[in-house]
């Protein structure tokens, strides 16, 4: 009952800082809408029903209302649909918005893409997921790697050092797939835990990590621990461990903080998970997109941050903020 009191006081405060906020950014919408920004916003997916992508749409929303730019959100159906991602990023192009700001959902395939638009004098942010190439004027994400660190060092706390470790990524070939992985990796090993499974992926689909989870472990039950690097796989291990009556004797190091990772938490199912801003990276792309058109100049990398959530720290000031934003659904 303290839980859900302090959840819904948590979202109380957000609505009305986000209330309180609407009134100032009021006052700035009229100048900016004469000037007649137009953003086009390219998500790896549209369809997946992450937590994540709403709270980053609702930085955009913020954001396109404060800087006055029209904006328009596309992606594909799945994160894994490249091909798909690179046939709308080719439409796009042609509609000639004033700039682009990109997810995008592989670090190399899109590379040709990128040229395209900076050849055709779009202005181009990408956020969350970079890209293999320094022609983006921003790239405002978490710092994956740093972020894949605190994780990997996480899972050493709640596991022997002789311990075998699994890692459970989303789409293989992605940026925050490669570093997240990356920074698990130094993690562990800074932890002295050396015995690390090969990387499994669920191809940001639930039911896949559920399956692919419940396999490793009637394979390997000596398996310790998992560490998750997204929202979707560190839900569908944690529904294989819950399923499996494994809560808390497999240890479970997620990534994100939805309301669903949030009660997991509480049960003891997941032990921790790495809290990204999404809010932060959403709001700031869309500020950088306007700010470059503008001419004036920015940074070429933003970190929007991460921390570290366990059910010891879950209902600190910092982490309310964080993991009950208002969605404006």
């Amino acid at each position: 009952m303290k839980h859900t009191i302090k959840i819904a006081l948590a979202v109380l405060i957000a609505v009305s800082i986000i209330t309180a906020g609407v009134i100032v950014f009021k006052s700035v919408i009229s100048k900016g809408a004469e000037q007649n920004i137009r953003i086009t916003v390219v998500f790896k997916s549209l369809n997946e029903g992450m937590e994540f992508w709403d709270v980053v749409q609702a930085g955009i929303d913020v954001a396109a209302k404060e800087f006055g730019a029209k904006t328009e959100v596309l992606g594909a159906k799945y994160e894994r649909e490249i091909s798909r991602q690179i046939e709308i990023l080719d439409g796009v192009i042609e509609k000639k918005p004033d700039a682009i700001v990109l997810v995008a959902a592989d670090y190399n395939q899109l590379v040709p893409s990128v040229k395209k638009i900076k050849s055709a004098g779009i202005k181009l942010i990408t956020i969350d997921s970079g890209i293999n190439s320094d022609l983006p004027e921003s790239f405002i994400a978490t710092d994956n790697v740093q972020a894949g660190v605190k994780a990997g060092l996480e899972m050493a706390k709640l596991v022997d050092k002789d311990s075998e470790v699994a890692i459970l990524s989303h789409v293989k070939g992605t940026a925050t797939a490669i570093e997240r992985e990356q920074g698990v990796r130094k993690g562990l090993a800074q932890s002295k835990i050396t015995r690390i499974e090969d990387t499994l992926f669920s191809e940001n689909n639930q039911e896949k990590a559920t399956s692919i989870i419940k396999q490793l472990l009637y394979d390997k039950p000596q398996t310790a621990g998992i560490v998750c690097l997204n929202e979707t796989s560190t839900l569908g291990a944690a529904r294989a461990i819950k399923e499996l009556n494994l809560a808390g004797k497999v240890k479970l190091v997620g990534f994100d903080g939805s309301i669903n990772e949030v009660k997991l938490i509480e049960k003891g199912v997941i032990q921790a998970t790495v809290v990204q801003k999404p809010f932060n990276m959403g709001y700031t792309g869309i500020e950088m997109a306007v700010r470059s058109i503008k001419g004036e100049k920015i940074k070429k990398r933003i970190d929007t941050g991460s921390v570290i959530v366990t059910k010891n720290n879950i209902y600190s000031p910092e982490n309310e903020k964080l993991l009950f934003p208002f969605v404006d659904k």
